[in-house]
């Protein structure tokens, strides 16, 4: 019942068969995943796995999850953290780099995505003033006052930057790139 939801919210039912059978398997393997290695109640957003409930119910997604009920993924006979996303601007992320303190599968490492160009959020652009900038941070309990400066000191191998350095007027701060 929670993957009638989960499916057609991820991948839009329209896409071929086999594709939201793979993302039923990875999205099944990802669930049991986090609730076995986190005992909670999953996030109903990107945070986890988009889900909108029986509102999203297709007949694709629900022929998709009855074909592969049962499959999951598995590494080294453990459950495995399907992590999926909806764009990755044409290479992904080696897991410690975006997570430093989960489980290091060495199976998850960075590879191109050359499917991405085709993706309508392959290049986007947003611009905060410094006003914005300090606002969120002071929302989040930092004091930069004027932000001066946004600096990235380290990039991983893919270029995403993975600390950054936040100069302000009274304060000045480095964050992971996350």
């Amino acid at each position: 019942t929670y993957l009638r939801g989960v499916v057609p919210s991820e991948m839009p039912p329209s896409w071929h068969p086999e594709a939201l059978k793979a993302q039923t398997v990875a999205a099944r393997t990802y669930a049991l995943y986090s609730l076995a290695a986190f005992p909670r109640a999953m996030e109903s957003s990107v945070a986890d796995q988009a889900y909108k409930g029986s509102d999203a119910w297709s007949i694709a997604a629900n022929r998709a999850i009855d074909a592969t009920k049962g499959e999951i993924l598995t590494f080294r006979g453990k459950l495995f953290p399907a992590y999926f996303h909806s764009e990755s601007g044409g290479r992904t992320t080696a897991i410690p780099y975006v997570w430093p303190k989960k489980e290091n599968f060495e199976v998850i490492e960075s590879v191109k995505d050359p499917y991405s160009v085709y993706s309508p959020y392959q290049n986007w652009q947003s611009r905060l003033s410094p006003w914005e900038i300090s606002e969120a941070f002071r929302k989040a309990g930092y004091n930069f006052g004027e932000i001066r400066t946004l600096q990235v000191l380290k990039r991983d191998p893919t270029g995403r930057a993975t600390v950054i350095n936040i100069i302000g007027s009274p304060a000045v701060k480095s964050f992971d790139g996350n």
